[in-house]
């Protein structure tokens, strides 16, 4: 009896912490693929930046940790190098692809803060434009623009801030490795 009530108790936990994948809006450029020489797909570098005008919130460094270690999960899992780089560092001159984001919006909702408010911790958001760059010249391939949000009729298992960014990271290798 105890077992059961275990395996139970485990089985709803782990749905409530996991919730939802998050479903990922792209425009730009018409879906073409962006024309990416092969020897470039290997490795990313990935830049995350505030866009002109954003109003920072006290989850901004929340945010870009969340994009440091997605990122680095969605290259690695493509067999892709990975180099995350600071707002003022150079991008490496060995060829690779830049993705640099500029977060138009967001609004950062954790797992706990969704498993422990449900829908009173308000929906999860996060809209961005990617440029994409072939390295080392530089040269511009591309720019998409990814949106994700939560709804509020999810409940608890709307996406976290965290998956949203996961799912968005999962585009944006995929968009490179086309």
């Amino acid at each position: 009896m105890l077992s059961r009530w275990i395996l139970t108790a485990s089985t709803v936990a782990a749905l409530l912490l996991s919730g939802c994948a998050a479903t990922v809006s792209r425009t730009g450029a018409s879906g073409a693929p962006l024309q990416i020489s092969p020897a470039s797909t290997a490795h990313l570098s990935l830049q995350v930046q505030a866009a002109p005008g954003m109003v920072s919130s006290g989850d901004w460094d929340t945010l870009r940790n969340d994009w440091r270690e997605s990122m680095g999960q969605s290259a690695g899992l493509a067999g892709m190098g990975y180099t995350w780089l600071e707002a003022s560092a150079a991008p490496s001159s060995r060829p690779g692809v830049l993705a640099v984001v500029k977060v138009q919006n967001f609004r950062y909702v954790s797992a706990a803060a969704r498993v422990g408010m449900g829908v009173l911790g308000g929906d999860a958001h996060l809209n961005a434009e990617v440029s994409f760059y072939e390295l080392p010249d530089k040269r511009l391939l591309g720019t998409r623009t990814y949106g994700t949000t939560t709804k509020f009729s999810e409940g608890i298992f709307s996406a976290a801030s965290r998956k949203q960014v996961e799912a968005m990271t999962k585009e944006i290798v995929a968009e490179i490795k086309r």
